[in-house]
């Protein structure tokens, strides 16, 4: 039986305005997630799904319920744990060998063997070649894959991903789902990936959970059964499609 890895329960996040007006976020949030899912995180703009991941992530607190990483109450950020984000976040005064060994230096692994594990990353994510190059040399694909190579060079149980690919153009976000999708299936990570792209989830995950308009509720969780590699023409891949758009459209016509 497969360790449930996260679990939200009852949790709920308010915000508040330079006046002191309340805003509900996210409200009453249940939510458990097996090792080695790839949950994607699917809901129109606004719906919460960034807060929910910074919860998870230990970046900001719940304002209530519970939010769990393998079974202790997150109270800040984990070492089972890594994040990718949209701006890439690289560090631009280093290298991209440097920039992937980051996070090994701040858990004081040594000198040599982090030079090792970085290179072996760079190198997993194609850039072998850009090993000492600044991230302003490189295009946008390239920056987010030495993010991600950067994500998994601390070998984390869980990674984190919030519309990581949202800035690419259509054939790079392509390739890099893509890359992801082989670096999952080769290491059986637990992914959730934040997105408002209906086709991105349905070609990405093993599961998808619908958020709803804020305050962001969980409203649907849909099993993706399809297998990888998945295409789209395929019609199993065209009907899910259909019926997701056809829930989030329901959504924003109910705002």
């Amino acid at each position: 039986m497969e360790q449930e890895i996260i679990r939200l329960d009852g949790v709920s996040k308010i915000f508040y305005s330079e006046n002191g007006h309340e805003v509900l976020a996210v409200d009453k949030v249940d939510l458990s997630i097996q090792e080695s899912e790839f949950v994607c995180l699917l809901g129109p703009s606004g719906s919460g799904k960034s807060t929910v991941l910074r919860m998870l992530a230990g970046l900001t607190p719940a304002s209530s319920g519970k939010v769990s990483v393998l079974g202790e109450e997150v109270v800040g950020p984990r070492p089972e744990a890594s994040m990718v984000l949209q701006d890439y976040s690289l560090l631009p005064w280093r290298s991209v060998l440097e920039n992937v060994a980051f996070g090994l230096e701040l858990r004081r692994v040594p000198k040599e063997e982090r030079i090792r594990i970085a290179t072996e990353m760079v190198e997993k994510v194609g850039l072998g070649d850009f090993l000492h190059a600044a991230p302003y040399e490189l295009s946008g694909g390239m920056q987010q894959r030495a993010a991600i190579a950067r994500a998994l060079a601390t070998d984390p149980r869980i990674l984190y991903m919030d519309e990581p690919f949202g800035a690419l153009d259509a054939f790079t976000r392509r390739q890099m789902q893509q890359e992801l999708l082989s670096l999952w299936l080769k290491d059986k990570k637990t992914v959730l990936f934040v997105t408002h792209s209906v086709e991105e989830a349905v070609y990405l995950a093993t599961r998808i959970v619908v958020m709803s308009a804020r305050p962001g509720r969980i409203i649907a969780d849909f099993p993706v059964d399809i297998p990888y590699p998945r295409r789209s023409s395929d019609s199993e891949f065209g009907r899910l499609v259909d019926e997701l758009m056809h829930l989030l459209m329901e959504l924003a016509y109910e705002r």
